[in-house]
């Protein structure tokens, strides 16, 4: 996969190279701007389903979200949306603020209109305008944490502080870790073989909450 990443690399650095340039923007500004967090789009969506069987939540508002209220909170946010995987009651939810780049998921099950967490990670985006940077993400209920270094988009180092939750079996058929893997073992193993074709790549590369979605995949 790694030519493949290569070239998707190169075709999006041109392309920030081409919209940097047709902005009359102060190179100062330019600099200190960052990839500001936001919904997945209809190529990640497409990438989702192709690697996990996962489909995006048409109506949120079918779910009776009050949980929310005890789960989160002290976290204040102002977009919620999920996705669920065919013929389970297995869900995942993302309630992220796009104003301060943070944001939960929460993998669970709903069922009896109610929404029972299996994981919750919670996710701080700190990347720049070329996809540069880190993603930190806390694994809540495990107790471990990780820092997603990216280049371009795409992971070159992962930083764990914790113990791995590799015997941490949630019961939930949403789990792409293999037998005695860890969960980064799974992620980057996920992540390498999400990135199979050109839309994958970009899509991973562009919708930053993707990374945090294969850890929760990997989470159980």
């Amino acid at each position: 996969m790694k030519n493949l990443k290569v070239t998707v690399l190169a075709i999006l650095s041109a392309a920030f190279f081409i919209v940097s340039c047709s902005e009359e923007q102060n190179p100062a500004e330019v600099e200190t701007s960052s990839i500001a967090l936001k919904t997945i789009n209809n190529d990640g969506d497409m990438a989702l389903q192709k690697a996990f069987a996962l489909t995006k939540i048409q109506d949120i508002n079918k779910i009776d979200l009050n949980f929310l209220k005890e789960e989160i909170n002290d976290f204040t946010y102002d977009n919620i949306y999920g996705y669920e995987k065919a013929e389970t009651n297995e869900k995942i939810l993302v309630v992220e603020n796009t104003t301060t780049d943070e944001l939960y998921v929460l993998k669970g099950i709903y069922e009896n209109n109610k929404f029972t967490t299996s994981k919750k990670i919670f996710g701080r985006i700190n990347l720049d305008e070329k996809g540069t940077g880190t993603i930190s993400a806390d694994n809540v209920y495990a107790g471990v944490s990780f820092d997603l270094v990216l280049d371009g988009g795409y992971t070159q180092d992962i930083i764990q502080v914790g113990t791995d939750d590799n015997d941490d079996d949630d019961g939930f058929t949403l789990c792409q870790r293999e037998e005695g893997e860890g969960t980064i073992d799974c992620y980057k193993r996920e992540a390498d073989e999400f990135c199979d074709d050109w839309i994958s790549c970009a899509a991973i590369a562009t919708n930053t909450t993707i990374h945090l979605l294969i850890l929760a995949v990997c989470s159980c």
